[in-house]
């Protein structure tokens, strides 16, 4: 846990202090491999010799570089900044693709935002009453229809004819009216008693 955590605040750390740690990060690697060319002279090579024999055993250095600083910092994040600073650089470069841009995003979160509340007032929520699951849904039959099933057959029922049925009503617990969200009829809820 305790390395864990000094882990996370060396990561942290070099998130703020990049060119720092690059300069320690040099140095340390610098020293390493002058310690190597020292033992390569102590064994007897000329200092040519030992300087390319030090960097072959070394290995690429901007490799152990670029592997060092990845288990040292946060490299998505790192990225992630990156990718937007140059994301805003090339909005400020260019005006008019950024005024596309705003514009388009707003549209669509606008047009997704309206669409997601009609969605949950109407198919999400459930109705005001207690028991919704009693509710039926009365309506008036156009005159010669043939079934009551066909949609298409049902008429608006006037305002007079549903205070109508509500003052008659003694199968139901009570009446209510609702105008429908896609089309100009109005329904009326009953809940069975």
């Amino acid at each position: 846990m305790i390395r864990t955590l000094r882990e996370l605040q060396l990561s942290i750390r070099s998130l703020f202090r990049r060119r720092q740690e690059e300069r320690q990060l040099d140095e340390e690697l610098q020293f390493h491999l002058e310690r190597q060319i020292e033992q390569n002279l102590a064994a007897g090579m000329l200092s040519e010799e030992a300087r390319y024999a030090a960097l072959r055993k070394f290995g690429n250095v901007t490799r152990v570089k670029e592997e060092t600083w990845e288990v040292w910092s946060f490299v998505w994040l790192e990225q992630l900044w990156q990718d937007l600073r140059f994301g805003l650089r090339m909005l400020v470069k260019k005006p008019g693709f950024t005024a596309v841009a705003a514009l388009t995003l707003g549209l669509g979160i606008g047009v997704t935002s309206t669409i997601f509340g009609v969605v949950s007032t109407m198919l999400l929520r459930q109705p005001p009453v207690s028991d919704p699951d009693r509710l039926l849904m009365l309506c008036s039959r156009a005159p010669g229809a043939a079934g009551a099933s066909d949609y298409a057959n049902h008429m608006p029922v006037s305002p007079p004819d549903f205070l109508d049925w509500r003052a008659q009503a003694t199968a139901f617990s009570g009446i209510a009216a609702s105008s429908s969200f896609e089309s100009s009829q109005s329904r009326y809820f009953e809940r069975r008693q």
